[in-house]
């Protein structure tokens, strides 16, 4: 039932409690942490995911990639999403920001950034600076374990038929700042 819980009914015994973040959380949890997953899509149409290390600068971010498919995909289709994970106060939060994706070639907007003191996790060298402008920023916390029975809830199977009672109501986007 986390979908009642998202619309603000109370949480079902074994649950979690699902709240929706403000825009002003999201921004702020991004902005504590440097790890988050780019979805993008491919010539082809499929999903593809890699984790990014990235920083925040005015509600923009920034990523550091070689050249090579992330780049590739980026110019064919500049629609892209990062989801970002974290643990607070315990309880874990999940943000997701969609945009477009742009390379940057200034090096004016690259030290503005910030991100020419990112050190890449990885030994490769990721000499090209990759802007995503957030269009659409949500975030979702997950409360610690309500009570738990002993017995799990029976699984349901009618999620991807269309058979359900209701429909589950998307958390609404926003846009990070006003324009």
């Amino acid at each position: 039932m986390v979908d009642d819980e998202v619309r603000g009914g109370s949480p079902s015994p074994g649950s979690q409690a699902v709240t929706a973040l403000t825009t002003a959380e999201c921004w702020r949890l991004v902005e504590s942490t440097r790890l988050g997953r780019l979805a993008l899509v491919d010539a082809h149409g499929d999903p593809e995911i890699f984790p990014v290390n990235y920083v925040t600068h005015e509600g923009v971010f920034y990523v550091r990639t070689a050249a090579g498919v992330k780049t590739r995909h980026i110019r064919s289709h500049p629609t892209v999403a990062i989801e970002i994970d974290g643990d607070e106060a315990g309880e874990k939060w999940s943000v997701l920001v969609r945009g477009d994706a742009v390379g940057v070639s200034t090096d004016d907007e690259i030290r503005r950034s910030g991100i020419d003191a990112l050190a890449p996790d990885t030994a490769h060298a990721k000499p090209y600076v990759v802007r995503i402008d957030a269009t659409a920023v949500t975030g979702r916390r997950f409360a610690s374990t309500v009570e738990r029975p002993d017995a799990p809830h029976p699984l349901r199977r009618t999620m991807l038929t269309g058979e359900e009672s209701g429909r589950p109501t998307p958390i609404p986007h926003s846009r990070p700042f006003p324009q």
